[in-house]
């Protein structure tokens, strides 16, 4: 678990060479020693330590595995942009004129990658409307996932009735939930 809210890069793992092997007449005293030392290992119980040695396991920042417990409570949801006014025959977009996307972060602004972002309706005067996503059917939620850069982005996603909205976006990480936001008020109009 990492206490300073912050995702470290993924680092590939890298090996030594091997050493060269021993003549034929010594290898075979070695690995009768080193059998006799594993055998021994089997039923010693040893010492958890850390190597603070280059290259060995533990260390600094760059030696730690790329696991972490994220506490879905103190991740931040942002919309990037405001939502746009529209028509129900066009996708949702921003201020900008670009699909509506959600950002991802912990609450030092690091961008966590593979959030799960679920967009819900808010309003429209309790009447009921859908989520059009391609050719998928109508739904009452979107679902997009967040890349490298902490950003989920909605595009080809429209409302398909006319009405005064909010929407409400809600990010989940390995199936646990965290606090929904909810954007700006903008209205969609029959075209």
């Amino acid at each position: 678990m990492q206490h300073v809210d912050a995702i470290l890069p993924l680092q590939p793992l890298t090996c030594s060479t091997p050493p060269g092997f021993a003549a034929a007449a010594t290898r075979s005293s070695r690995f009768l020693a080193a059998l006799a030392r594993q055998a021994a290992n089997l039923v010693t119980p040893n010492t958890a330590q850390a190597a603070f040695k280059l290259g060995a396991i533990g260390g600094g920042a760059s030696e730690l595995s790329p696991s972490v417990v994220i506490d879905m409570q103190r991740v931040t949801l942002s919309f990037v942009k405001p939502v746009a006014n529209g028509t129900n025959s066009a996708p949702l977009a921003d201020a900008n004129g670009n699909p509506i996307q959600v950002a991802v972060t912990t609450l030092n602004g690091t961008p966590l990658p593979n959030v799960v972002v679920t967009l819900s309706i808010v309003g429209n005067s309790s009447s009921i409307a859908f989520f059009a996503d391609g050719t998928s059917a109508p739904s009452a939620t979107v679902t997009r996932t967040t890349g490298a850069d902490g950003l989920a982005t909605f595009a080809g996603v429209s409302l398909t009735k006319a009405g005064g909205y909010q929407l409400s976006a809600a990010g989940s990480f390995d199936g646990v939930a965290g606090a929904p936001v909810v954007s700006n008020s903008f209205n969609i109009q029959n075209k």
